[in-house]
């Protein structure tokens, strides 16, 4: 089975290797999932890592192609888990957390999993945090105790009105 995954800040290549043998691709952008399924041949893309505002995003109409054409197509963690979700309705598969959230519309806003990184020669470094990580970590410290419910919904409204 020949494999395409779109992968960047979220996960290591070395680590991403170790799970799966695929060919790996940086973050995809605008029109790279048509590319793929036009000229690579593949049995199934997943795409975890896709470009924001830096690059024009992935475009529904090529997910919708790939599918069309018999090519399997996942989602998960980043761009793969919000693209998933709004594309489950015509077959796009998501897995894990975030998709999950977004499925279920506990969250539904881009930059719940959008941040800024550089590129792969400088090894896809974090310049911001995804607005879902955040969630994250506020709640793990209201149910620690290190905040409390009030200064919980103060952080997450100052960190969502952040660009």
């Amino acid at each position: 089975m020949k494999v395409i995954v779109f992968l960047g800040p979220t996960l290591s290549r070395v680590q991403a290797e170790a799970i799966l043998d695929a060919t790996y691709l940086p973050p995809a952008k605008q029109g790279d999932l048509l590319n793929c399924a036009v000229n690579l041949g593949p049995d199934a893309i997943v795409l975890i890592d896709g470009y924001f505002h830096q690059e024009q995003s992935v475009w529904h109409k090529e997910i919708l192609f790939a599918l069309s054409h018999g090519i399997r197509v996942y989602g998960c963690s980043s761009m793969g888990a919000l693209r998933a979700a709004e594309m489950k309705e015509f077959g796009m598969i998501g897995h894990g957390v975030v998709y999950e959230r977004y499925a279920c519309g506990d969250i539904n806003d881009d930059d719940e999993v959008a941040l800024l990184h550089t590129d792969e020669s400088h090894g896809y470094l974090q310049a911001s945090e995804a607005m879902v990580n955040v969630r994250t970590t506020v709640s793990a410290a209201t149910v620690a105790g290190i905040l409390n419910r009030h200064d919980s919904e103060v952080v997450l409204r100052l960190y969502k009105s952040q660009h």
